[in-house]
């Protein structure tokens, strides 16, 4: 069974968007209204080590851990991981990946948290993928190996801006 039709069967656990005209109008928060379009995400991503298919990942996975659908399933449903669809296919930023071991970087999944419930899923993806002002126009997926506390503040700042 392929991630995608495992996934699809799963309800997300948030769907709220960011409301058209929130926040304090601060000038350094990242993310728009709408994400943007999933091919320049993608792309967005190739300065960072680029992304991979899940079903692909899941591949590589299961030749060190057991049930890799499974593991990856659950890190996707309970926002662990950054992650974002593009032509029908589940697309996972390689940043965030610990190798060979294919655990998650732990600022990535507490950076995911801080920004909670206030950012869909594509709007994560799009946060860790575009410069940001708080870490002086770098993105959080190319600094986060280098600087996880910054990354982590960034996204602490960003929540705040959005939501007062």
């Amino acid at each position: 069974m392929r991630i995608a039709e495992y996934l699809a069967g799963a309800k997300p656990m948030f769907e709220l968007a960011v409301p058209a005209g929130s926040g304090s109008g601060s000038r350094c928060l990242s993310v728009r209204a709408r994400p943007a379009g999933t091919y320049a995400l993608a792309d967005a991503y190739r300065a960072s080590g680029g992304v991979i298919d899940c079903d692909d990942l899941a591949s590589l996975m299961g030749r060190r851990r057991e049930q890799p659908i499974s593991l990856l399933a659950r890190r996707i449903v309970e926002r662990r991981v950054v992650h974002f669809r593009c032509d029908g296919r589940l697309l996972l930023p390689w940043f965030q990946l610990e190798l060979p071991s294919f655990n998650v970087l732990p600022a990535v999944a507490e950076a995911i948290a801080e920004l909670g419930v206030s950012f869909d899923d594509g709007q994560v993806a799009e946060w860790f993928a575009m410069p940001n002002c708080w870490l002086q126009g770098a993105s959080p997926a190319g600094a986060i190996a280098a600087q996880s506390a910054a990354v982590i503040q960034a996204s602490r700042a960003d929540r705040f801006a959005l939501l007062g």
